[in-house]
């Protein structure tokens, strides 16, 4: 019985291209619909939905082409971001609730970073510390916005100790066994 072989992945150039376009495409249709007077969601509130796209398309990438790891993490970093914008576009934006939701960044980086060092075929220890220092960073940035989570974590001066010497550790590491 002949199977056919999965589809291989485009050239990363071509596939940066085809999203280019096609997002170029969406937001010119979007637009043009707009303009016609058919009812589609402002384009000033819903432009998020692209962010997510883009990382709905990493996640086609990463399942049916390339399974490059880092299209894993573009997937949950674009999700997470959409996720994240929407948040200040669906309402009246506040610069207070920026400032609140700021953590959030370096905590969806470190979940990325995580996840392509989860599905490495020769993981990189780079990304397990850079992901779990973000990750820190993140809910350290979140502790210091909201009591309830300050009291479920432990000091942040402890945390910092922790992280440091993990990372220094790590940089030790990595450098005296290529030795």
């Amino acid at each position: 019985m002949n199977e056919s072989a999965p589809p291989s992945a485009p050239p990363r150039r071509l596939r940066g291209i085809v999203i280019l376009a096609g997002t170029a495409i969406l937001v010119g249709l979007w637009l043009l619909l707009e303009e016609a007077g058919v009812a589609v969601p402002s384009l000033g509130r819903a432009w998020p939905v692209f962010v997510l796209l883009g990382g709905l398309v990493s996640l086609v990438d990463y399942l049916a082409w390339s399974r490059a790891p880092a299209s894993l993490g573009r997937a949950i970093f674009g999700a997470g971001l959409a996720a994240w914008l929407f948040r200040f576009t669906t309402r009246p934006f506040r610069w207070r609730e920026l400032l609140d939701f700021l953590p959030a960044l370096p905590t969806l980086a470190g979940f990325a970073l995580l996840a392509t060092w989860s599905v490495e075929r020769e993981r990189k220890n780079a990304h397990l510390v850079s992901g779990t220092v973000l990750l820190a960073l993140g809910l350290v940035g979140f502790a210091a916005r909201f009591e309830w989570l300050r009291a479920l974590l432990p000091s942040a001066q402890l945390i910092w100790a922790v992280l440091l010497l993990l990372g220094g550790g790590a940089l030790l590491w990595t450098n005296l066994r290529r030795r």
